[in-house]
């Protein structure tokens, strides 16, 4: 596992015989085997990473359908301007028509909505777990160096 934070200034790397180390700057900085919180860390931001980038595929997916959509609606729309002149019952189809299709938009804003939220919630919660581990690293820092 390899995890980089700050702009890459440092990086926890995870090497497989087990031993884990920090880097600063791209340079060998500590050893870090054995301590778990940074070990626990490191998985969680790269999980909540993960998270973020699935999110951030499905709103695009979303997002994508959406426009598929809005070409659907604008065909219809075309479709009722020529169906104007037909009889009133044909009329009263088409309002139930137009009104099933706006409620499908609506349902497809409220999801992305949704989902726009929870990559928000994930992006601030991947921030704040970077930002402390910045200080724990600095506050190691100062201890060792103090």
């Amino acid at each position: 596992m390899r995890v980089s934070i700050d702009s890459d200034k440092y990086t926890y790397e995870l090497h497989q015989d087990g031993r884990s180390e920090a880097w600063r700057y791209g340079e060998t900085w500590r050893d870090v085997s054995g301590d778990k919180l940074i070990y626990c860390m490191a998985h969680e931001i790269e999980q909540l990473r993960a998270t973020v980038q699935e999110q951030s595929a499905e709103i695009a997916s979303l997002y994508e359908m959406n426009l598929a959509q809005a070409k659907t609606i604008a065909e219809q729309a075309a479709e009722i301007e020529r169906l104007k002149t037909t009889p009133a019952s044909l009329r009263e189809d088409l309002r139930c028509v137009i009104s099933d299709i706006c409620q499908q938009a609506r349902d497809e804003q409220h999801k992305v909505k949704v989902l726009t939220d929870a990559l928000e919630a994930y992006t601030d919660e991947v921030t704040t777990m970077e930002e402390w581990l910045k200080m724990r690293h600095e506050a190691l820092a100062t201890v060792k160096g103090g």
